[in-house]
């Protein structure tokens, strides 16, 4: 019906009704795509969909692909490749304009609405096409997130592990964070949570990471290990979970499906510790902090990626 009025308005059929009979006789209106397309005014109901189900129709766009655990500012190098460098003030000011974000309802931080847009662009494929901008491109990424909200009853099984919608948004991002595999992430999701509970700092250095690159974004695109090895772990600071307790004031990513799940299903567990255990980023679970030392000796000795 939304469709049926835009082509109404536009003049390309005479009723948005025409084009809704149309498409209700037509399982494959489901399949039409966001985007821009060329139609002529005055056509029937049936041959304007006809026409939007006809890719050749569709105004070449760019695609911006967000992937799992792709941040801030990821996201703003993504938009600046489609919509160019002369956009980068806009995607600057839309990324930072949180007042106009609008953010689900039930979102809130522990001082009141989230102060970031970190969390909420849902990673995916979005087609930008003539005429979107910075702010409505990031309006399409939270409406994404908040889909899957309400497809999954994620903000309400939250309550289930006593936790609140934003924080297991932002255990989500530290899962994304350290789980390579998905039979891992529900794990993860565990230790943080009794780590919490023990009332033990997380000890998550993804939150430094991260804390690091929004201070000095030109330390992006530098590996890692790099941007470690420049933090000072000894100094409290709001992403240094070493020292400050509890989690981060933000999330430190954008999840995706499998680590969003993992924070609101967590395994089962006593694990308050976990480190690679393999080659292939096979985490190595355990509550016991001198079998986590051995793991860890291990793990360095076999250079499976602990520094």
């Amino acid at each position: 019906s939304d469709i049926g009025a835009t082509l109404e308005h536009q003049q390309v059929v005479k009723s948005a009704k025409a084009f809704v009979d149309a498409a209700s006789k037509n399982s494959a209106s489901r399949n039409i795509q966001p985007g821009t397309y060329r139609l002529h005014q005055h056509m029937s109901g049936q041959a304007a969909l006809t026409l939007l189900l006809d890719p050749a129709s569709r105004v070449a766009s760019n695609d911006v692909l967000i992937k799992e655990g792709y941040n801030s500012l990821d996201v703003e190098a993504e938009l600046v490749k489609v919509l160019g460098k002369d956009k980068t003030s806009a995607i600057n000011k839309a990324m930072s304009d949180v007042a106009d974000f609008g953010f689900p309802l039930g979102y809130r931080a522990t001082s009141g609405a989230p102060r970031s847009v970190e969390g909420f662009l849902y990673p995916a494929t979005y087609a930008v096409s003539l005429g979107d901008t910075p702010a409505s491109i990031l309006q399409s990424m939270k409406q994404a997130f908040t889909a899957y909200d309400h497809d999954n009853g994620f903000a309400s099984a939250a309550s289930k592990v006593n936790i609140t919608p934003y924080q297991a948004l932002i255990i989500a991002s530290m899962v994304e964070s350290e789980a390579l595999h998905d039979a891992d992430r529900p794990k993860v999701a565990r230790v943080i949570l009794n780590r919490l509970k023990a009332g033990m700092p997380l000890g998550i250095d993804a939150t430094s990471i991260y804390g690091a690159l929004l201070a000095n974004p030109a330390l992006r695109s530098k590996p890692r290990q790099s941007v470690a090895d420049s933090i000072n772990f000894n100094v409290a600071a709001p992403y240094n979970t070493r020292i400050t307790p509890g989690l981060p004031p933000t999330p430190i990513s954008n999840p995706g499906a499998d680590s969003l799940n993992a924070a609101v299903s967590p395994a089962t567990g006593d694990w308050l510790y976990y480190v690679n255990g393999d080659s292939h980023g096979d985490l190595y679970f355990t509550s016991s902090p001198t079998e986590f030392q051995a793991a860890e000796q291990r793990c360095r000795e076999n250079n499976w990626g602990c520094s």
